[in-house]
């Protein structure tokens, strides 16, 4: 895949994914956090976009909600302030997927966004993919860390989950991110 940063268009090399060229004046990225881990991870990939005039919305699920746990990483990594923040607040895991599935499905950006990025395996993941298949949106999961393989974290739930999603054009999501990086 080749990024033509005169044009900022997405091209394939071959005509299988996708059969037609997607053109915009800039790529549109939706990537979404909700967690502490999830905002580390993300801050090396927001910076990078930000530095290529990649169009970013950032939006914050609220999954970890006081300061100590998202705002204080959000500062100190120079990450810019979500563009939305969901508020889901604290729940058990149904109750925050769900609702992530809800409020996510209406921050108008994303449906204009070229990619969704979830990175990690948490409810804000779960429901961040969720939504992205659902809306048909070119999804790409980062993974969080290694394979622990013990069925009794809540984690491996999530990575498995996210692994059988049948996210739109993962091959492609996945250059994109190897050229984003």
């Amino acid at each position: 895949m080749d990024l033509d940063r005169n044009f900022q268009y997405i091209r394939t090399k071959d005509s299988q994914l996708p059969t037609n060229p997607v053109v915009h004046l800039k790529m549109k990225v939706t990537v979404v956090t909700g967690t502490r881990p999830q905002i580390i991870k993300s801050a090396p990939l927001l910076h990078e976009m930000e530095k290529r005039g990649i169009e970013v919305t950032f939006v914050n699920t609220g999954q970890h909600y006081d300061y100590e746990l998202a705002e204080q990483f959000i500062e100190e990594l120079q990450i810019k302030e979500p563009d939305y923040n969901l508020e889901v607040g604290s729940g058990t895991g149904v109750y925050q997927t769900t609702e992530i599935l809800k409020r996510l499905s209406d921050v108008p950006a994303l449906s204009t966004s070229d990619y969704l990025i979830v990175p990690g395996d948490t409810n804000s993941a779960l429901g961040a993919a969720l939504t992205g298949f659902k809306m048909g949106i070119p999804t790409c999961h980062l993974e969080s860390g290694l394979r622990s393989f013990d069925m009794n974290m809540p984690e491996k739930d999530f990575s498995d989950s996210l692994d059988t999603l049948p996210l739109p054009l993962r091959d492609t999501c996945a250059e994109v991110i190897i050229q984003i990086r």
